[in-house]
């Protein structure tokens, strides 16, 4: 899952904080990818415009990114209920733990 999603694209923007910068740092040395921007993951992004061009062209690594067509990386983001996990779950763009065992906030993580 990981080597598919960065076969596609290995530039990275990543979060400020230092999971985000050691993640970084270890898909680097891993996967050869490039880190062209970062992001506090509230309200800024600094992206290396000789590099991409638009902030939407990059795998997000420990920030969960809600537009569906924008790749990330990220431990955060836990489905409200299962339906919500169905929908998030269903998108290869979207790598994340809390998706893969579906862990959710309300419910057991199932339909029945």
């Amino acid at each position: 899952m990981l080597d598919t999603l960065l076969s596609v694209n290995k530039r990275l923007i990543i979060n400020t904080d230092l999971d985000g910068v050691l993640s970084g740092l270890l898909l680097h040395s891993a996967f050869g990818c490039e880190i062209v921007g970062f992001s506090n993951s509230a309200d800024c992004v600094w992206i290396d415009h000789s590099r991409i061009d638009s902030v939407n062209d990059a795998v997000y690594i420990d920030m969960f990114i809600a537009d569906p067509t924008v790749p990330c990386i990220d431990q955060h983001i836990v489905a409200a209920d299962y339906n919500h996990w169905q929908q998030l779950s269903a998108n290869h763009l979207k790598i994340n733990p809390n998706l893969m065992s579906r862990r959710v906030f309300l419910g057991s993580g199932s339909d029945a």
